[in-house]
C-alpha cells in the first residue's frame, strides 16, 4: 500500500533520534493528508494511532 510505504519512509528519515510522540503524530497526519488529497482531491480526517512497544 502506497500510504504505508510513505509513512515508513517518513519515519525512517528521523534517524536515530528519540521519537517525540506529538511531533510524530503531527508529521504522519500531515504527510497522509497531503497524500490522500493528491489522490482523491478530498480532505479525509486522518487519525494516526501508534502503540508504544
Amino acid at each position: 500500500d502506497e500510504s504505508r510505504d510513505l509513512v515508513a519512509r517518513t519515519l525512517d528519515h528521523s534517524g536515530s533520534r528519540p521519537a517525540e510522540w506529538s511531533f510524530t503524530n503531527t508529521k504522519v497526519r500531515d504527510i497522509l493528508n497531503k497524500f490522500y488529497y493528491e489522490q482523491t482531491k478530498r480532505r479525509p480526517m486522518v487519525l494516526p494511532f501508534m502503540v508504544k512497544v
